[in-house]
């Protein structure tokens, strides 16, 4: 199930969504040691195009991929950034064509065994591929009863949604060629007001679920959660902690190769 495939999911998701993307891509910069911009990216999955404006601070030409129009309709257009309508796991781009590939907060629900052999097959030799997750841990700084509202009451009345988590295999990885290079871990916090946390809670696959079940109105689960997360907060904003994993994967260089 598509649980972002819906006009009024994107519209939350454009605006309700922590915009941590530039953090992550300030570290891949680093770590890629890009002393000069790469000449073409592509964001897959890219949904309203967070993920994929961000990436244009590394990239002279940014493309960003999602199956859902509705999604890619609520992205902001930038110049040297366009959007197509297109899985992840049939890239409609040349062979050896982009030089970084990203995808952010959606490799868990792709094909990754249909995805990888598109994701090397794009990728010039030595080219990058990029996995990255930015994940609400479910803590509040200013108060610690939180974590236990999310883990006895937020997750009982939403359960997580199912979804691919198995670990990376270097084995598959290497069929095609990819070499999986190091994992980096971050943190990050985001201030929320209670109207804020809601409405970013409610752009999760686990309550947009239930939503599209008909189980509740969306006006039903936002006063809902409203009332229930309301009495955590004794100033204007919360902190919120956030912490992620970024993958990088390199494409065989090919020159290399052969010159062993």
């Amino acid at each position: 199930m598509n649980y972002f495939a819906d006009a009024d999911v994107a519209r939350r998701y454009a605006t309700f969504r922590p915009y941590f993307h530039p953090l992550v891509i300030s570290k891949v910069q680093n770590a890629l040691h890009l002393d000069t911009p790469v000449k073409k990216a592509l964001d897959v999955a890219c949904g309203t195009g967070q993920s994929t404006r961000a990436l244009k601070h590394i990239a002279d030409q940014v493309i960003g991929c999602d199956l859902s129009p509705e999604m890619l309709a609520a992205a902001t257009e930038l110049p040297g950034v366009s959007y197509i309508l297109a899985p992840a796991e049939q890239l409609p781009f040349d062979g050896a064509s982009i030089d970084l590939i990203t995808i952010s907060s959606a490799f868990h629900w792709v094909d990754r065994m249909r995805f990888l052999p598109e994701a090397a097959r794009v990728l010039r030799s030595g080219g990058w591929l990029v996995i990255y997750d930015n994940n609400f841990e479910g803590s509040m700084r200013e108060n610690q009863a939180f974590e236990q509202w999310v883990a006895q009451q937020y997750l009982t009345q939403y359960p997580v949604t199912p979804r691919e988590n198995k670990p990376l295999d270097p084995h598959v990885l290497a069929e095609h060629g990819l070499r999986f290079i190091r994992e980096e871990r971050y943190v990050n916090e985001v201030l929320f007001t209670k109207e804020d946390l809601v409405r970013y809670l409610m752009t999760k696959s686990l309550v947009i679920s239930v939503l599209e079940r008909g189980e509740r109105s969306q006006e039903e689960v936002y006063l809902s959660l409203l009332e229930q997360v309301s009495p955590f907060f004794t100033s204007e904003h919360g902190t919120f902690r956030f912490s992620g994993y970024i993958w990088y994967i390199q494409k065989e260089n090919t020159t290399r190769a052969a010159d062993r």
